[in-house]
């Protein structure tokens, strides 16, 4: 698997899992864990006009990145600032869900 699909595959693994990101937050104790997942998303991660990441992904694939990015950058503005306060967010399950179903979807 090329860098950019192992990249976008583990961090949906970490958006898709509140275990996982309760785990992060342990160890990485100075870091702000939701304006990091937002970041790793938004700003290192998901660059669907690159060349890199059209060749990495199928058209299919590269739909179904887009639609999750959509849902998830619809849902930015109104999450916590807390990783507990994200928890406890609808919008934060929603995009949760979303990211297991990108998974299953693109059957990582």
């Amino acid at each position: 698997m090329n860098a950019i699909r192992t990249s976008i595959k583990e961090l949906l693994e970490l958006l898709a899992s509140e275990e996982a990101q309760v785990e992060y937050e342990k160890s990485v104790p100075t870091a702000n864990v939701p304006a990091e997942l937002v970041c790793m998303w938004f700003d290192d991660s998901y660059h669907p006009s690159s060349p890199q990441h059209i060749e990495a992904f199928s058209k299919a694939e590269r739909d179904i990145l887009a639609a999750f990015n959509e849902m998830y950058d619809a849902r930015v503005e109104s999450l916590p600032a807390t990783l507990s306060g994200m928890h406890a967010s609808q919008q934060w399950a929603e995009v949760v869900a979303e990211a297991q179903q990108v998974l299953s979807k693109i059957a990582w």
